[in-house]
């Protein structure tokens, strides 16, 4: 059973925009890294190109600039939160 249906309308990444300005936002202040500029633009870009690539090719090209995002924000949190090598954590009383 499908609680959401599996399509991503351009229309639907417009929700991106926010979180793109807050992930540009964080960049600025702390530094991007190399293959993050390009991966931005790509999915701010994508809204633009979903529609008229999938009635030419078939393929989510929303799905994917979702996806790709999701990953890209995951993956920043994961370096910055990493402990150092050599640290102590302390417990938490």
């Amino acid at each position: 059973m499908l609680i959401a249906t599996p399509y991503v309308l351009d229309y639907d990444l417009m929700m991106l925009a926010v979180a793109i300005a807050f992930y540009v936002r964080h960049g600025l202040a702390r530094g991007f890294h190399d293959f993050e500029l390009s991966l931005l633009v790509f999915v701010w870009v994508a809204p633009l190109l979903t529609r008229p690539v999938a009635d030419a090719t078939g393929i989510p090209l929303g799905l994917i600039a979702q996806i790709i995002f999701f990953v890209m924000a995951i993956d920043r949190a994961r370096r910055e939160l990493a402990i150092p090598q050599g640290s102590v954590r302390l417990a938490q009383a």
